[in-house]
């Protein structure tokens, strides 16, 4: 016995999944499920194989990923984490995600973890099913929409099975039914005639792709601590991130429609304040299928030089040093030749930059708590403007910028600062290109406690 993992919840939302399952549609934001419990995840193999390369590598750190269609244990046979929480809003896919954990780590072999998945030899139909072309729950949906009682009433049983069962040879036969028609052990993907998307587990690929593989999968799912949790992602617990690895899988929601994306957004945002906040060494990197990865450095603050001026100075010049720099600024402070650029050209926030201008680094110099208003009429929009502008015409960004969460300001002086969250999220459309490598770090401020923060942005 592997323990109780009771879901009520399961229970509570199974009237709403039938209800969408049987609409024939694929569910939305809104809807309230899926139109198939289990299709939440269209993660093609080789995306998720590529971002895996785009990952830096290192073992034993922290990883947080989405349930899905399980594409993260390819994650965890790389990175071997420590420790990982796996989140999805469906109960039921929380569930069968435990049940697929515990398979596989108590399976002798691959082959005998694919045996217990299809509840038959694999090796003795293996030429027939690897002919099969496409897989037979796509090319047969009317079969899928549960229209017919009879599909409906096991689809019941099954909900019921996975609320009221502890971990047991009657909930392991649920993942049989689910899958003794192929339609989670994928062979191949969709270059070799599978239906895009649908790719879950992939035999031959990734963490399956071989008995080494298997083992070194089932050997970090053993070591790790493994965490389940039903929760929209965006409101996951960041408490747990400490350095100096952390890993945050996003599966496909940055694409897949917008609520999802949203969280997506928002929970890279928190992790990166709570990672932020702590003043510790660490390197988060945030990972989707269908996008480029952005990989931010934390660096503990140390002093580089005295005095508010020179402290931020020396920080930002560390990225200009050597190359044209455009330094925007809100009024009459600025590094100018501090800097060492080759070439340099101030000129204040407010004014249009020049089309003919090229530079390598665009320094926004905009700490404003002092009032001064380099906007016109709609600050964050003209920022945005003004962001987006810098981020496509240089290979490198520098911000300096208040840190909101420091204590020496009011609710008044933080309303005039550009917070940590805005100057993230114009990055996340960018990953849709570009690979991003950021570097964070606070400078000294006015008062002892008071820090200013030093943001690097880098296209890979």
């Amino acid at each position: 016995m592997h323990g109780t993992w009771r879901s009520a919840a399961v229970v509570a939302v199974a009237a709403t999944l039938l209800g969408a399952m049987s609409s024939g549609h694929e569910a939305r934001a809104g809807d309230g499920g899926m139109r198939d419990l289990y299709l939440a995840s269209r993660d093609d193999i080789g995306k998720v194989m590529r971002r895996l390369d785009e990952v830096p590598a290192s073992k034993g750190g922290v990883f947080v990923g989405i349930v899905g269609g399980m594409a993260w244990l390819n994650f965890v046979e790389r990175l071997e984490p420590r420790d990982a929480l796996l989140v999805d809003l469906n109960p039921a896919q929380v569930a069968y995600g435990r049940c697929v954990v515990e398979l596989v780590k108590g399976a002798a072999s691959r082959d005998a973890f694919v045996a217990a998945f299809f509840s038959r030899p694999f090796k003795a139909d293996e030429a027939a099913f690897l002919a099969q072309r496409g897989d037979l729950a796509m090319l047969h949906r009317n079969m899928t929409k549960l229209e017919d009682a009879s599909l409906r009433a096991s689809c019941e049983r099954d909900l019921a099975m996975i609320a009221d069962a502890t971990y047991d040879e009657a909930t392991k036969s649920l993942v049989v039914q689910r899958n003794k028609n192929g339609r989670y052990l994928q062979r191949g993907g969709p270059d070799s005639g599978m239906p895009q998307g649908y790719n879950f587990l992939y035999y031959g690929r990734g963490w399956l792709a071989s008995e080494a593989s298997f083992a070194r999968t089932q050997a970090a799912l053993r070591a790790a601590r493994v965490r389940f949790l039903a929760s929209d992602i965006g409101a996951a617990p960041v408490d747990g991130l400490r350095g100096p690895e952390v890993v945050f899988w996003g599966s496909n929601l940055s694409t897949w429609f917008d609520a999802g994306r949203e969280a997506y957004e928002r929970y890279a945002v928190r992790a990166h304040e709570a990672l932020f906040a702590r003043n510790e060494a660490a390197r988060l990197s945030v990972v989707s299928t269908y996008r480029r990865t952005m990989t931010t450095r934390f660096v503990p603050f140390e002093l580089l030089a005295k005095g508010v001026h020179l402290d931020a100075s020396a920080k930002v010049k560390r990225h200009a040093k050597g190359k044209r720099v455009l330094e925007l600024i809100p009024g009459k402070a600025r590094f100018g030749t501090e800097l060492r650029a080759s070439e340099s050209v101030v000129q204040r926030a407010s004014e249009p930059i020049d089309r003919a201008a090229t530079f390598d680094v665009a320094v926004l110099h905009l700490l404003n708590n002092s009032g001064l208003k380099w906007w016109r009429e709609d600050r964050d929009k003209e920022f945005a403007a003004l962001y987006g502008e810098v981020l496509k015409r240089a290979r490198e960004v520098v911000i300096l910028e208040h840190d909101r969460a420091s204590g020496d300001f009011d609710d008044k002086q933080r309303a005039r600062m550009i917070g940590l969250g805005d100057l993230l999220r114009p990055l996340f459309p960018l990953l849709a290109k570009e690979r991003l490598a950021l570097d964070l770090e606070h400078a000294v401020g006015e008062g002892d406690t008071t820090r200013n923060l030093v943001l690097h942005i880098a296209k890979k």
